[in-house]
C-alpha cells in the first residue's frame, strides 16, 4: 500500500464543505495525473441495469 493522506469528514461538516476542503488543498493537476484519471473513467455511455421485476405475492423466485 502506498503512503498517503486519509481525509475524514469532520463532525458537523457538510459534504459540500468537505469536498471544498479537498479541492482547496489538492495539488495542481499535472498532465500525467490527468492521463491516469482519464484512463479510470468509462468511455461513452455505460449500459444501465434494467429495473428489478416485481415479485408476485405468494410466489418465491426459483433457487
Amino acid at each position: 500500500m502506498s503512503d498517503g493522506t486519509v481525509l475524514r469528514i469532520q463532525p458537523g461538516e457538510s459534504v459540500e464543505a468537505f469536498t471544498r476542503r479537498i479541492v482547496d488543498t489538492a495539488p495542481p493537476l499535472t498532465p500525467e495525473a490527468a492521463t491516469r484519471l482519464r484512463a479510470l473513467l468509462p468511455l461513452g455511455r455505460t449500459k444501465t441495469a434494467s429495473p428489478a421485476k416485481p415479485v408476485r405475492q405468494g410466489v418465491r423466485p426459483a433457487a
